[in-house]
């Protein structure tokens, strides 16, 4: 349960960045804001159709496939936080 509850801690500390990677996008572009949230959201629809098919072969491929996919995850986060903290 504590690690639920910490897993969507986590989840809820890094969701703003998807809402601050489109407000950036939209000043960036303002002449092209439509387009520039269409690709935005194409990308994450995108992203919720391959994830768990790349995830579940990484983990099918590996011993230990479960905590590489988890190690990637979060390296993506803190990837994230770094692009959007510098900015």
């Amino acid at each position: 349960m504590f690690l639920q509850l910490e897993c969507l801690n986590c989840i809820g500390c890094f969701k703003h960045t998807q809402t601050l990677g489109k407000a950036m996008a939209s000043d960036l572009a303002p002449n092209r804001k439509s387009h520039v949230l269409g690709n935005i959201n194409s990308f994450g629809s995108i992203g919720f159709i391959l994830g768990p098919m790349i995830g579940s072969h990484i983990v099918s491929m590996y011993d230990n496939g479960f905590q590489k996919v988890c190690t990637l995850v979060a390296a993506s986060f803190f990837l994230n936080i770094g692009i959007f903290s510098t900015n």
